[in-house]
């Protein structure tokens, strides 16, 4: 997470992060990390306007069902 930096790369890039994390998670609850929702929360405050998009929800979505 750490690569070139302190900051994790979720902090530095939030909205890639997302966009990778949207593409390798699927629907499944079951298969979703088990720290996903620690994961969302700090894209989300990296970068606040990300709450509203549709990976994001769809990702918020997969943990809730847990």
């Amino acid at each position: 997470m750490e690569m070139g930096g302190d900051e994790p790369q979720y902090l530095r890039f939030p909205s890639e992060i997302l966009i990778v994390l949207n593409g390798i998670i699927s629907n499944e609850p079951r298969d979703a990390p088990y720290d996903l929702s620690k994961v969302l929360n700090t894209i989300v405050e990296a970068d606040p306007t990300l709450a509203v998009d549709v990976r994001f929800k769809r990702l918020a979505d997969v943990v809730a069902r847990r």
